[in-house]
């Protein structure tokens, strides 16, 4: 093929990538599942707009591979918290992958191969899907394919430390990239050329990985004594992979069972030991069952290559239902997994590129974890190029009529058939989505709270011991203004999931709104007995205590909230809370510490001098606390301050100007039913 019908060829596949890609968002550009990032991407965009704010990822252990959420918040400083414009860029690299494969495949087997492996990567829908979430694997394969690309096509100095440089990125955004890391270091190692020649080049290629690593791994040293190479997350995987209880285990999404299952061996006070725990129970497990275990590792071989499409954490099918493309328009994982086996025999033996090292070492890293679709992403490219190979082997055997080659071929074929397509493992018989609940979570976000609540009554039929849905169905019900419901909701949840804290706290929550302090307190403590992490339940419990009177109480559970990590905003309540009960015991110095130091949390005086007007009203000083409202900027447009106001005034015995007050605080807060109230009551003795 001539230099100019390559450019051509490559052209097309980066059209016919874009095509399916700008289709895709058309069907479903309207769609809350679309505009709303949920499970793992909410929790992305989450930590990406601490770093935009420039609180960075926290100075605890990285849980996660910070690269990800680090990237996405530098993107949100330059264009803004827009999901849309992440999904823009992924989709992008997306189409990058697809040419690389193209290139990769044209230079490796010829111009045939790479177109077929350009499209072959550039149409498969699922990888669409995934670039338009907030989730690392999409963006972790666009780093992985340029980095093979920049070692493929130079043996330069400056290309190989900048593949080095983009394989250290892959491994920051994805751990399991150590295993790309160890594919391309052994072809620097076992290609041609002088042995001194191959080991300067691979020290090119492993020092930027090291030089990346650094960071990360001084942070977590920081963070925790000891020697964190990325995140602490890999054991809990680990586990979740390699128990013989893998469906159960597997199918399990972050909430109320997630918690559960996150404290099965042990608290995260001490987050490397932690992660060691669940490595040790699966090492323990192994041994003690080693056949079990050689069926189950298997099954996960099979799983890698099998057709059906393996949602975790969140179900595709709510989109699905919106989209032809999901639907089956482009090249599924079928053909993919099939040509990959094909390709791979095909090529066995012969001396290549790394191609099958980098094919059959990311399927050992899946294994040894566990299997989803997003995992299954970073096969995409060189199943594609595998793919293109074996379609050109075989034409070339017909046409030859090579019939020991084709008898080869074709038998594979059907081996690779045998393992792709039927459902060995009964996965059309489970699911590990919960679509009705995913819709839910999404209606609510985007507003339409009756729709949300029907689709939580939905998930609630499909399965009504579902402690997740029971919960986050009170949780609905209570911003519906159906409090007692949503007691009786969380009451039951707590029972679903006996060894989950939150809906014992969202409940003792609820049950102090009510100002039903007694059973605040007893469903406060029975969260706290289960393990709150974050010292929000000893918060709560405080505030009860206040409310009560007991404001030694108070102040002692208030300062053991302050000694577990939590967000600013949370961590500046906890201090104004302090701040109001030392208030109470007549200690005005201490308290002005916490004060001052929740106003450098927040930002913002008008707030703090709030907290500190109402703390001295409460102590029976209103002319204080007037004096302190004259510090809040815009205290016309306060509600909180004109209701303040109004109970000072009226303390003082100004009934008059109490009244007015009240009456421009509820002009400002409507809804208010503690303003009514006041001013019903509010009359000269």
């Amino acid at each position: 093929m001539a230099p100019r019908a390559r450019v051509v060829a490559l052209l097309g596949v980066a059209v016919a990538a874009a095509l399916l890609r700008l289709g895709y968002v058309l069907e479903v550009h309207d769609d809350p599942s679309y505009r709303f990032p949920q499970v793992d991407a909410a929790d992305f965009h989450t930590r990406a707009l601490q770093v935009m704010r420039g609180e960075g990822l926290g100075p605890q252990v990285h849980y996660k591979a910070p690269a990800y959420a680090w990237l996405v918040g530098q993107a949100y400083r330059l264009f803004g918290p827009h999901p849309q414009v992440i999904y823009v860029l992924q989709m992008l690299g997306g189409i990058l992958v697809a040419v690389v494969a193209a290139l990769l495949g044209m230079r490796w087997f010829g111009n045939v191969v790479g177109v077929i492996a350009g499209l072959a990567s550039g149409l498969y829908p699922r990888l669409v899907y995934y670039e338009t979430q907030l989730l690392i694997e999409p963006a972790a394969l666009t780093v992985s394919a340029l980095a093979v690309a920049l070692l493929m096509f130079s043996s330069r100095s400056p290309m190989i430390l900048a593949a080095g440089a983009l394989t250290g990125l892959a491994l920051q955004l994805r751990p399991l990239n150590a295993v790309l890391v160890v594919a391309l270091l052994a072809w620097l190692l076992w290609r041609g050329g002088p042995w001194s020649l191959r080991c300067r080049q691979a020290v090119l290629f492993v020092a930027p990985v090291i030089l990346l690593l650094i960071p990360t791994l001084r942070h977590n040293r920081l963070a925790s004594g000891h020697l964190v190479p990325i995140s602490v997350n890999g054991g809990i995987n680990f586990f979740i992979g390699n128990n013989l209880d893998y469906d159960a285990s597997v199918a399990i999404r972050p909430g109320l069972r997630w918690e559960e299952l996150t404290r099965q061996f042990g608290a995260m006070d001490d987050p490397v030991q932690w992660e060691k725990n669940f490595y040790a129970a699966a090492f323990q497990s192994m041994r003690a069952s080693p056949l079990q275990h050689a069926a189950l590792t298997l099954k996960k071989f099979l799983l890698v290559w099998n057709r059906r499409e393996i949602d975790r954490n969140q179900d595709v099918s709510v989109l699905r239902e919106r989209s032809r493309i999901l639907r089956g328009l482009g090249v599924p994982w079928g053909v993919l997994a099939i040509g990959g086996i094909v390709g791979s025999v095909a090529l066995w033996g012969r001396s290549v590129p790394p191609l099958l090292l980098l094919i059959w070492l990311q399927v050992l890293g899946i294994v040894a974890f566990f299997v989803t679709s997003r995992y299954r992403l970073a096969l995409v490219p060189w199943c594609a190029i595998a793919t293109g190979f074996a379609v050109t082997e075989i034409a070339a055997a017909v046409w030859r009529r090579q019939s020991r080659r084709l008898i080869l071929l074709a038998s594979t074929l059907v081996a690779a058939g045998c393992i792709v397509l039927p459902d060995w493992t009964g996965l059309e018989r489970s699911s590990f989505g919960r679509p009705e609940f995913d819709r839910a979570m999404v209606l609510a976000r985007a507003g339409d709270r009756v729709a949300a609540l029907r689709a939580y009554e939905r998930a609630l039929e499909q399965d009504p011991n579902d402690p997740d849905v029971v919960y986050r169905y009170g949780e609905h019900l209570e911003l519906m203004g159906r409090r007692r419901d949503a007691i009786a909701a969380y009451t039951r949840a707590a029972g679903l999931a006996p060894a989950a804290y939150k809906p014992s706290l969202s409940l003792g929550v609820a049950l102090y709104l009510e100002n039903d302090l007694d059973a605040a307190w007893e469903a406060l403590t029975e969260a706290e007995r289960r393990g709150d992490p974050t010292g929000r339940t000893l918060f709560d419990m405080g505030l009860v205590r206040e409310r009560q009177g007991r404001y030694e109480d108070a102040v002692d559970l208030f300062s053991r909230s302050l000694a577990k990590h939590d967000d600013r905003a949370e961590t500046a309540s906890r201090r104004l809370a302090l701040g109001r009960c030392l208030v109470m015991l007549q200690k005005p110095e201490a308290a002005e510490v916490h004060f001052v130091a929740a106003e450098a949390l927040l930002g913002d005086p008008g707030a703090v001098a709030l907290e500190r007007a109402e703390a001295w009203l409460r102590r029976g000083e209103p002319t204080r606390a007037l004096a302190l409202l004259q510090t809040v900027p815009n205290l016309d447009t306060s509600a909180r301050g004109q209701f303040i106001r109004a109970r000072s005034l009226e303390t003082l015995g100004r009934f008059d100007a109490a009244r007015a007050a009240a009456e421009r605080s509820l002009a400002l807060e409507p809804g208010s039913e503690a303003v009514r109230r006041f001013l019903d009551a509010l009359q000269p003795p």
